[in-house]
């Protein structure tokens, strides 16, 4: 996960500012680490019931209905790239 920090930039390197986030902030981005997790766990597989359980709990989907047919049309339009 990336976070975008304040830091100090020198000619010896790129030091990070240690920086108090707020605990939604914290919530917000435990979450997103949590839904690339299982992105990777779906991916490495090749699972398609963990494919669908990551489109489930990530909040930028905004409706279920219809969600595992979207997934499967997905699958099997890029599977030439799925290999």
């Amino acid at each position: 996960m990336v976070v975008e920090v304040t830091a100090i930039v020198t000619a010896t390197g790129v030091t990070g500012l240690k920086m108090d986030v707020p605990f939604g902030i914290k919530g917000l981005l435990a979450n997103q680490i949590s839904i690339h997790d299982l992105r990777a766990e779906a991916v490495l597989p090749q699972s398609g019931e963990l494919a669908l359980q990551v489109l489930l709990v990530d909040p930028v989907v905004m409706t279920s209905r219809a969600i595992a047919e979207m997934l499967d049309h997905m699958i099997k339009e890029q599977s030439a790239r799925l290999d």
